[in-house]
């Protein structure tokens, strides 16, 4: 049986990590607005879509060791899970090391293709930093799904926390001195620190782990590889899909576009993050399933998937509806780039969480290849659209495109994971939902007719009262998530979920199992 008191436990920290770590990039860009511009951030997100190249690089370990892990763990075989974590750690620092010669001349060359010739300049100083940095981070992701594995998903969130603290700091006290350079150094130091922390914790709890690993086991790599090459795939085809975007968008909607995109995709990841790494604690429980009880499996996955619809369609377009807001405060004035980057990207992520139960249980019983087809779907779709879309209405037209991928994308994965199952599709929507739902639209529908209406009648309220005009804006945001969450809070309190997560959370509180 599932230990609920361990799994909220872990979920809990997952969520308390985001929280902190999204408030803390929250500060730090509004700071590097201010220090070094938004077209300077938007190379910096140019860069790093550059490095993410060289992730083809870890044949996929990085995801496939934590499924590997657990069930070392689970059957007590400290020897292979020593033995599988160095042997990771090797082999994805070895060829990574071999990849970047490789990468480097393909980096210049989509660096050049997405911004002109003064920023191209700037942008090639600091690559070398930037890949290397990006190295070292796949190896730390090797560590800390050995963590996660091993079920010490507290103590790896705590090390994300300090990560995103002193990285800010880090940042803070570097670009104003060298700009986009001390970026890149502060990214390398942190990795670094993060590297050698979670190596440290792993090796707490695992004494027979080597701080320096030099095990490297054939029979080990081989049966990792196996399950990891679907990993691989996945990683390129998404590698595909963000360097496409941020160059189509600098090419047809200009470098600071890609800035206030980096923003909007940031700020909707944090919220998306709440719901993926709370339901990713779900990893390792779906491997066991599947080694001691597989019919409980589907059951799982249909608990996981009617919490995340609970969570997400009211979450997402609440987001949404925050981002005039949003940009008042974080830019200082309304910016259409942002604001509709942000409303956008909720509404395509939107879709696509409510196929995260479905990703999960697919890494934790070894079914990959539903994975593997759905983000083919969504690469694919993207490539496709964000030229197509981009040559015709622009940088708005390629954020659409991302969006309507992985909206599509998404779908696409609970379908096949229902169909592989044998589970009904309509099973995953309950009545509730339907209402949910509904709502959901008319929320919407509701306060754009407010953003449309309000702000001519502060312009006829607000001289009367002697008020700043910059208050309408305010007012304006103010009055539209009042009224959207008024009208989502009667269905979500009246929703079956509501309650079942009340019976959920209880008893692992109360100290049962």
């Amino acid at each position: 049986m599932v230990e609920k008191r361990r799994m909220v436990t872990n979920a809990a920290s997952s969520v308390v990590q985001i929280v902190v770590s999204g408030v803390t990039l929250i500060i730090l860009y509004r700071y590097l607005l201010d220090t070094i511009g938004v077209a300077h951030l938007g190379v910096w997100s140019l860069v790093l879509a550059t490095s993410s190249m060289i992730q083809v690089a870890n044949f996929g370990l990085t995801g496939s060791i934590v499924k590997h892990i657990a069930e070392c763990d689970a059957k007590g075989d400290t020897q292979s899970l020593v033995v599988a974590v160095e042997t990771a750690a090797i082999t994805v620092a070895s060829v990574s090391l071999l990849f970047i010669v490789c990468a480097y001349p393909v980096a210049t060359y989509y660096l050049a293709f997405a911004v002109d010739d003064q920023l191209y300049q700037e942008a090639r100083a600091i690559l070398p930093l930037a890949l290397g940095a990006f190295v070292v981070m796949m190896v730390t992701s090797i560590y800390q799904s050995g963590l996660y594995g091993c079920q010490l998903i507290v103590q790896r969130n705590g090390l994300l926390i300090a990560e995103s603290i002193s990285h800010a700091m880090l940042c803070v006290f570097l670009a104003p001195r060298y700009g986009l350079l001390g970026l890149a150094y502060a990214r390398v130091a942190q990795n670094l620190m993060t590297l050698a922390a979670s190596a440290a914790f792993l090796k707490r709890t695992v004494s027979a782990l080597s701080f320096i690993p030099y095990r490297w086991d054939k029979k080990q790599f081989e049966q990792m590889i196996g399950y990891a090459t679907h990993f691989q795939l996945i990683s390129v085809l998404a590698l595909l899909s963000d360097p496409i975007t941020k160059a189509c968008l600098s090419r047809w909607g200009g470098v600071s576009m890609v800035g206030y995109y980096e923003m909007a995709n940031k700020f909707v990841q944090l919220f998306r993050s709440l719901i993926v790494n709370a339901n990713q604690v779900l990893v390792p429980e779906f491997a066991k399933l599947k080694e001691l009880r597989p019919q409980k499996v589907a059951e799982l996955y249909l608990q996981s998937t009617r919490l995340v619809t609970y969570l997400a369609i009211p979450g997402f377009g609440l987001l949404g509806i925050c981002a005039p807001l949003v940009s008042e405060l974080w830019v200082g004035r309304y910016e259409p780039a942002l604001v509709w980057s942000i409303i956008l990207l909720s509404l395509g992520w939107l879709a696509n969480t409510l196929a995260v139960p479905a990703y999960f249980a697919c890494l934790g019983v070894g079914e990959m290849r539903i994975n593997v087809i759905s983000h083919a779907i969504m690469a694919l779709l993207n490539g496709l659209l964000a030229f197509s879309f981009g040559r015709i209405f622009g940088g708005f037209g390629v954020v659409a495109a991302w969006a309507i991928s992985l909206a599509i994308g998404g779908l696409l994965l609970n379908i096949l994971y229902c169909s592989r199952s044998s589970i009904a599709f309509r099973r995953l929507v309950l009545a509730d939902d339907w209402k949910l739902g509904g709502c959901f639209i008319t929320g919407l529908v509701a306060t754009s007719i407010g953003w449309q209406a309000l702000p001519s009648t502060w312009e006829v309220i607000l001289p009367t009262l002697h008020a700043p005009s910059a208050w309408g804006p305010i007012l304006t945001s103010a009055m539209t998530i009042l009224a959207y969450l008024a009208i989502m809070s009667v269905p979500m309190w009246h929703h079956s979920t509501r309650a079942e997560l009340q019976r959920w959370l209880a008893r692992p509180l109360a100290g049962e199992r």
